[in-house]
């Protein structure tokens, strides 16, 4: 009997290479796949397409049937570019890259997509494979950390880094209209006794105000920025000379001064303003900001 148990077990219950059989788990393998696949003819028209990227696009597969994908799936790439991954498709056999994916509510989503071309046994173009994954949330993440290496997580102000960046900028453009440029160093008086009694929370919220009050205060065209603490920067852009620096400092600070409500407080808040002007107090970044906190 053992002889015929280990027959038995050799023997295949079933054959994985039978047309049917392996027919059968390519369509598992299409329909199950978390990424979006659609199946097209040598014309490019849509002959078949997976539950993933009918539920992306919110739509049916018969919808898609028969569709050109100029772009159905791909609204928003510009014919040109269009065409060009066609052909570089047909070129090279295959194309990979970044493309929008239009739903039917006429949005769009940031797709990763790979066009395959399949040829036949006489090596003639007889089907395309496209297959896309949704990167919208990888997307996201990326940008929110291009934005945090620049901005103050807590104000969402630019950042020192920023901050010093724009004042370069601000200088070049300086050196060409002729026009100054301000530098205001404001540090927020007794911060620290909010942060003691009211806690961090109630002084985190009233750092948040002050950035508010202090970026509508100011034009399009200037920079205000957050360097730690109680600690603000102001780049102004072009200002006519030390009178008017002095006067949006002013205005500045009757901003801060109006009274506010911070976690059910009643708050009233000053500061202290140092102001350092392009090119009569310095001539580069780093001493500017240093004038600017002397004179503060």
């Amino acid at each position: 009997m053992a002889p015929q148990a280990a027959v038995n077990a050799t023997t295949p219950t079933s054959d994985l290479t039978a047309p049917d059989r392996r027919q059968d788990l390519w369509a598992t393998v299409f329909e199950a796949s978390s990424e979006g696949i659609v199946l097209l003819d040598a014309d490019g028209r849509v002959l078949s397409a997976n539950r993933t990227i009918c539920k992306a696009c919110g739509c049916d597969a018969a919808d898609m049937v028969d569709q050109r994908l100029d772009f159905v799936l791909v609204g928003g790439t510009p014919a040109a570019q269009a065409q060009g991954i066609w052909d570089t498709a047909g070129r090279r056999g295959r194309w990979r890259g970044e493309v929008l994916v239009t739903r039917r509510n006429g949005r769009s989503f940031p797709a990763r997509a790979v066009l395959t071309v399949v040829r036949d046994g006489a090596g003639r173009l007889a089907h395309y494979i496209l297959s896309c994954r949704d990167i919208t949330d990888r997307k996201a993440s990326g940008e929110r950390i291009k934005f945090l290496a620049h901005h103050d997580t807590l104000t969402g102000l630019p950042n020192r880094s920023a901050a010093e960046r724009r004042l370069r900028e601000a200088i070049e453009q300086s050196e060409a209209s002729g026009q100054p440029v301000a530098v205001l160093f404001i540090d927020l008086d007794r911060f620290k006794r909010v942060n003691d009694s009211l806690g961090h929370q109630t002084g985190d919220a009233l750092l948040r105000l002050v950035a508010e009050r202090l970026r509508l205060s100011v034009r399009e065209t200037d920079t205000v920025s957050r360097f730690g603490g109680d600690e603000f920067v102001v780049v102004l852009n072009g200002v006519k000379g030390c009178d008017e620096a002095s006067e949006i400092a002013v205005r500045l600070m009757d901003s801060l001064r109006a009274p506010c409500v911070v976690d059910k407080h009643d708050l009233t808040v000053s500061c202290s303003v140092g102001i350092a002007m392009f090119p009569i107090d310095a001539t580069c970044v780093g001493e500017l900001m240093r004038n600017a906190d002397a004179a503060m």
